[in-house]
Order: structure tokens, then C-alpha cells, then sequence
């Protein structure tokens, strides 16, 4: 498949129905780069070798058919094709072309390796549906979740010990970054990340609290995703109100260039 046809299918799988155009351009754009970051300088890739969802054509289609807008298949097939060859790189290289659904208010700063990714106020990502989350767990399945997800993680966490009925009180949010969402935690006597917490629990975001609800444990979730690079949201927001799709990249992404390849 040409890539620029590829395109089409992986874009309309990674944003949500409805996304004003530039919005779509520029998650395309993102797209694209992942797609040459993959290849690393190669004329074509194994479709196996891609860790990455496609629609067909006709399912494209049909799933726009399906939500009563069967026009917005030509806003995502106008905007790959407007931002054909386009890519994001920095000082010479791809960046990594991280997005999420829905800040949890801020997005959040990169490490050495990203130093490209912004911490960009999104005080406006509130508004979106799913911004707040809250699930109610008794302490057994809080315990239950813990356990089976680490271990699904490859972690061998030793909750054997862990108390059911003192549970909240051996789990502890050691850090958070700026931006709010969870680095590490400690349970019991070991130390996990916030994003592998955040898989066990099956949460939406790392930006989470635990508190106690009466007999329940309650888990406060602000935003969907990991955080860092391009909030969808945000992106849709700066669309409607004029922006291009370069500069809602400029916005999350500092110091990038958009290139044609």
C-alpha cells in the first residue's frame, strides 16, 4: 500500500469522529513522522512489522455510515493528502510523535531523550467528557487488580502480605511531575512506576488519587492518556479557533520544525 493511502487508515483510527480538519491535519502529520521513524530511511516496511492499527477503505467507510456522518471520510482523506510528505523533526531527526486523548490539565515534560515535548498549560482540557473519572474498588479488588496487573507487567509484585483492611495506608504516590500525573509509587516495600500502577488499576491516566469511600477504596482519574506530546482535545480546540495544523504542533512540541520529505 503507497504510504500516503496507508495514511488515510492509520489517521482515522488514532483521532476521534468529528476533529475540525487542521486538527486531522495535524495528527497526520504525527502519524506520518511514526511511519518514517519506523522505516528508518527505507523505500517500504513489512505491514507486520508496524505496531499500529489501519481501516481499510470500506471500513472506513462504514464506521463513519455508522455515525451519521458519512461525509467526514473526505476530512480525514483531504487532510493527509494536504499535508502530503509533511513531518515533524527535530535538531535533524524525527521526533517521537506522542498525543493522548485529554491532558490533565498540563501536559507533560519530556526527559533528556525528548527534549522536544512541552509542558503546555491546558486548563481548557477540563471541559472534555472523560476529563474526571471515578471508580469504586473494594480493598479485595483493589488488592485483586494490583496483583494481576503487575504481574501481567512482568513485575512479581510480593503483595502476599499486603493487609486488605490497611491497604490504602501501604500504598503511597511518592512523586508526582509538574504536570501532576503519578512517577512513582510505593507499595508496601517496593517502588512502581505511575504509568504501570496506572495499567493495574485500569485507569485512564496516570494523574490519579486513591481515597477512601466509606467501605470502598476511590480512584480519581483526570484525563485520558499518558500526557506527553499533542493532547487531542486541546488540538480540536485550536482548530476551531483558527489555528493551523503547524502551529497546534509548534504549541505542544518546542523548538520543531515541519519539513517535506
Amino acid at each position: 500500500v503507497p504510504l500516503e493511502e496507508y495514511l488515510i487508515g492509520l489517521t482515522a483510527v488514532q483521532i476521534p469522529d468529528g476533529y475540525p480538519k487542521e486538527a486531522v491535519k495535524a495528527q497526520a502529520i504525527l502519524a506520518r513522522t511514526a511511519l518514517y521513524r519506523e522505516m528508518d530511511g527505507a523505500d517500504s516496511i513489512e505491514e507486520s512489522a508496524l505496531d499500529m492499527d489501519y481501516l481499510e477503505p470500506e471500513q472506513i467507510e462504514s464506521r463513519f455510515e455508522a455515525a451519521g456522518m458519512p461525509e467526514y471520510s473526505q476530512t480525514i482523506c483531504g487532510a493527509v493528502r494536504e499535508s502530503a510528505g509533511q513531518t515533524a523533526i527535530w535538531a535533524g531527526d524525527y521526533i517521537e510523535p506522542l498525543f493522548h486523548a485529554v491532558s490533565a490539565g498540563r501536559t507533560r515534560e519530556g526527559d533528556e531523550a525528548h527534549p522536544y515535548l512541552a509542558s503546555v498549560a491546558a486548563k481548557e482540557d477540563e471541559g472534555a467528557g472523560g476529563y474526571l473519572t471515578r471508580q469504586g474498588m473494594t480493598r479485595e479488588e483493589l488488592k485483586k487488580r494490583l496483583e494481576e496487573g503487575l504481574n501481567a507487567l512482568g513485575e512479581h509484585p510480593d503483595l502476599e502480605n499486603l493487609e486488605e483492611d490497611r491497604i490504602l495506608e501501604e500504598i503511597q504516590i511518592v512523586k508526582r511531575d509538574s504536570a501532576g500525573y503519578v512517577e512513582t509509587v510505593q507499595i508496601g516495600a517496593e517502588m512502581y512506576s505511575g504509568d504501570a500502577v496506572r495499567y493495574a488499576l485500569g485507569v485512564p491516566s496516570p494523574a490519579f488519587s486513591l481515597e477512601e469511600d466509606g467501605d470502598e477504596i476511590r480512584c480519581v482519574t483526570y484525563g485520558r492518556g499518558h500526557g506527553y506530546g499533542l493532547s487531542q482535545y486541546g488540538a480540536g480546540l485550536m482548530a476551531e479557533n483558527g489555528s493551523s495544523a503547524e502551529e497546534i504542533l509548534k504549541h505542544y512540541f518546542k523548538n520543531i520544525q515541519i519539513v517535506s520529505e
